[in-house]
């Protein structure tokens, strides 16, 4: 059979499991199909046009990029059509913008492939990537910059328009080297540049890679973005977490709480300062009980209660202070049940149900 007719073949298939409603394994077939296609379309038609400059100046949240099942079920129909710029059309519109181009909705699927993403993880994964493509369009050029750096950042950022992340790579090494010349007070702009490298990896599924840069960001900056330091750790953390690299995630959330815990000494009345290192003593928790030490995990769960019962009694009104010391009493809860203290956890959680009841009820009175 040649290559055309196994290509028929696979979209049949995708749409036979289409009809059943099966969408993981539509969409599986359908990966396998676009991988093909691209090398294709890559050997016939030589390197890629530049993109257009004019379609990546809207500046996207990533956050607000979702595939509605609906959206999923159009993109495996025309994806085994080989439609790719109607898919472009579908993601832009899921994206509200128009951050997305055929080359790259071309190397989302060829990433896909190359990793090898299960059937039933395609759909969050491929969002996945969807959403640190849309962050890389929303930075703004630094008319500060040197000019050798500046060029090389228009040209890593177009680049990864065109999801080419390889090639964004290699560009953003070269401005984070032309930046490094410059005095400590442009150490932010490092920073921003390895954080944006940073993404490309995460498109790329590489979380080791990621981690790397988004610690190399926070290592870029000066102590008095402490703050920035404490979010740029959490993200390298969080990459490691996925991999399942639990001693290195966990020395990393421990760095953060660090700093946080310097923060909220130097200003006690700073109530953000004292919810992240509530953050951090709950973050330090949840990997010492997925490595086995309860024991650990509930000292770090109560440090943080004890910050968040205080925000909580200090703003009886502040519903994100409430909601945070429910989260609290029911990780208590957790680590008390698993070591068999029943009483104790019940009122534990107890605790946590009655703020919800009266959030639920729209009383903001005391959270005693």
């Amino acid at each position: 059979m040649d290559v055309v007719g196994a290509i028929i073949g696979a979209a049949d298939s995708a749409f036979s499991w289409l009809k059943q409603d099966r969408v993981p394994e539509a969409l599986g077939v359908v990966v396998t199909v676009m991988g093909v296609m691209v090398a294709i379309v890559a050997l016939r038609r030589g390197p890629p046009p530049p993109p257009p400059r004019d379609g990546f100046a809207s500046h996207i949240p990533s956050e607000t990029f979702a595939l509605l099942p609906s959206q999923a079920r159009d993109i495996i129909a025309l994806a085994a059509a080989g439609r790719v710029d109607d898919i472009t059309r579908i993601l832009n519109q899921a994206g509200g913008g128009d951050g997305f181009t055929a080359v790259a909705v071309e190397r989302f699927f060829a990433t896909l492939t190359l990793n090898h993403v299960p059937p039933e993880q395609l759909a969050d994964t491929l969002q996945d990537i969807a959403r640190a493509h849309l962050a890389l369009q929303a930075p703004r050029p630094d008319p500060e910059a040197p000019p050798e750096a500046q060029r090389l950042t228009a040209a890593a950022r177009a680049a990864a328009a065109d999801a080419d992340y390889g090639e964004a790579d290699r560009l953003y090494a070269a401005a984070i080297a032309a930046e490094h010349h410059r005095q400590r007070q442009r150490a932010r702009a490092v920073s921003r540049l390895e954080e944006e490298r940073a993404l490309t990896f995460v498109a790329r599924l590489d979380h080791a890679a990621a981690a790397a840069h988004f610690a190399a960001a926070a290592e870029a900056l000066i102590d008095s973005d402490d703050r920035d330091k404490i979010l740029l750790l959490d993200r390298a953390a969080g990459e490691q977490w996925i991999i399942g690299e639990v001693t290195a995630s966990l020395a990393l959330y421990r760095r953060a709480a660090a700093i946080a815990a310097a923060r909220a000494a130097a200003a006690p009345g700073d109530a953000q300062a004292q919810r992240d290192l509530s953050v951090g003593h709950t973050k330090v928790g949840d990997v010492l009980l997925r490595q086995g030490d309860p024991s650990g995990a509930l000292a770090a769960y109560r440090a943080g209660l004890v910050i968040r019962e205080r925000r909580a009694a200090g703003d009886s009104g502040d519903a994100e202070a409430q909601r945070d010391l429910s989260v609290s009493h029911d990780r208590v809860g957790d680590v008390l049940l698993r070591q068999g203290d029943l009483s104790r956890a019940l009122a534990a959680y107890r605790a946590g149900l009655v703020i919800r009841e009266r959030r639920a009820a729209g009383d903001s009175g005391d959270a005693e």
